[in-house]
């Protein structure tokens, strides 16, 4: 697991439910925890459509930085607008 340093400078960053689609998802899979280090397009957490198994989203990182918290469990039925997790993303 790759930590922050600790004398970075961050922005808090919110990152919501990705806009492509409507109806209630179930989260199945959180790949990541807090205090952890991303690049930019990781892999943070997979949803499952409520209504058909078969369609599945992932959610990458927006951006570079630091996992802040982690908003959601799994097995949570989310939907448009819910915040899934914050990023802390470094300032150079």
């Amino acid at each position: 697991m790759r930590r922050c340093p600790k004398n970075s400078r961050f922005l808090s960053m919110s990152v919501p439910f990705p806009p492509i689609a409507f109806g209630e998802w179930k989260v199945v899979t959180i790949h990541r925890r807090a205090g952890e280090l991303l690049k930019k397009d990781e892999l943070v957490v997979t949803l499952d459509a409520k209504v058909m198994e078969e369609i599945e989203v992932e959610v990458l990182a927006p951006t570079a930085g630091v996992i802040e918290t982690i908003d959601i469990s799994i097995g949570d039925i989310i939907g448009s607008g819910d915040i899934l997790f914050r990023i802390n993303k470094k300032l150079d």
